[in-house]
């Protein structure tokens, strides 16, 4: 065994099967940085015995016609006949929040762990795992923790398999199988004072209120805070001593309409309306009228009789709770067009005796 491989690479001229006369014609063209190089593979055989680990080194020399040979730079090859190992552990404080997420820790003395495939099985008491019962789970994970999508409220065997980069897999060992009781414990909201009976505790014993209910504890009927009232208006031009319909209305964002109560209250005001001005809804006061959220929606406007020109109306919206206030503010135009009269003839009869 010389240890040597030998490759001999010819031109031939296809018409004549013979070595080219023109010597710009060859088997590799000249080598500017860009065009000229070639290359050659190969594989071997490992000797028998040959621990993991070991260094394989190889070089080459290229020779061209009897020109000195040029020497390659020398490369090597490690030997990884080991299989990468791996350990899993269950995140408590996930577990609690109804969530199973592990943590992974891998390890392999050549090429390194490439990824890790989890297994799963349902346990049904003290029963040993068996090859056929287990179910692959998740492959490919390369993390150092994982998110197992399995339900609560069963216990379960979980096994981990790490692959290495050169394709070296962990061989199963049912001994190393972790058993995980993913039983939830019942939510307690005790400290929240049972959220004062307007909601529900969750898995993560915190309050989930009820419409209409705030804080941690749900003790609250009004929002500690809030978006400002948005308003929202339609309206038309009318005609001299004729009534107009107008919409008008406000909320607040990611406010339920049955949120609102006497302790958090959302109300439109309409400012600078005419003397004679009157409104089918809201209560009147001077030159303002006032609209509770009731009075939201469709609303008739009658207008001064005789009245005709432009009117500018102010719309604010405020939203109070004992601790904070909140003000929008618009304006809408109302043209209100002349209509001439009707000429009214009256005649008088002479009366003769």
């Amino acid at each position: 065994m010389t240890r040597e491989a030998r490759w001999e690479f010819q031109s031939l001229d296809p018409e004549t099967g013979e070595a080219p006369d023109d010597p710009r014609t060859g088997f590799l063209p000249p080598n500017n940085g860009t065009t000229g190089q070639g290359y050659v593979t190969f594989s071997v055989r490992l000797k028998k015995n040959v621990p993991s680990l070991a260094r394989i080194d190889a070089k080459a020399s290229i020779y061209f016609d009897k020109n000195e040979p040029i020497d390659t730079p020398p490369i090597f090859n490690t030997i990884d006949s080991l299989s990468p190992s791996s350990n899993i552990s269950v995140i408590s404080d996930v577990m609690k929040a109804g969530k199973l997420v592990v943590d992974i820790d891998t390890q392999d003395e050549g090429s390194g762990v490439q990824s890790v495939d989890m297994f799963y099985q349902i346990s049904e008491g003290n029963e040993p795992l068996q090859d056929q019962s287990l179910l692959p789970l998740l492959s490919g994970i390369t993390g150092d923790t994982a998110f197992l999508p399995l339900p609560p409220g069963k216990t379960y065997a979980l096994l981990a398999l790490a692959v290495d980069h050169v394709g070296n897999r962990q061989p199963m060992d049912w001994n190393r199988a972790i058993t995980v009781d993913f039983t939830l414990p019942k939510p307690s909201c005790e400290r929240l004072n049972n959220c004062s009976g307007h909601g529900n505790c969750s898995v993560l014993n915190l309050c989930v209120c009820e419409d209409g209910f705030y804080e941690i504890n749900c003790s609250l009927d009004f929002p500690l805070r809030f978006e400002t009232p948005v308003i929202d208006s339609m309206y038309s031009d009318t005609n001299e001593d004729m009534r107009t319909q107008l919409y008008l209305s406000a909320f607040i964002p990611d406010i339920e309409n049955s949120s609102y109560n006497e302790n958090f209250k959302l109300k439109l005001y309409i400012d600078e309306v005419p003397q004679e001005f009157t409104f089918n809804k809201g209560n009147k006061s001077a030159n303002r009228v006032i609209l509770e959220r009731e009075d939201f929606g469709d609303i008739w406007m009658t207008p001064k009789k005789d009245f005709s020109g432009l009117i500018r109306l102010n719309i604010t919206a405020e939203a109070t709770t004992p601790r904070e206030t909140k003000i929008a503010s618009s304006q809408i135009e109302i043209k209100i067009k002349a209509v001439a009269d009707i000429p009214f003839l009256n005649v008088s009869v002479p009366c003769h005796h």
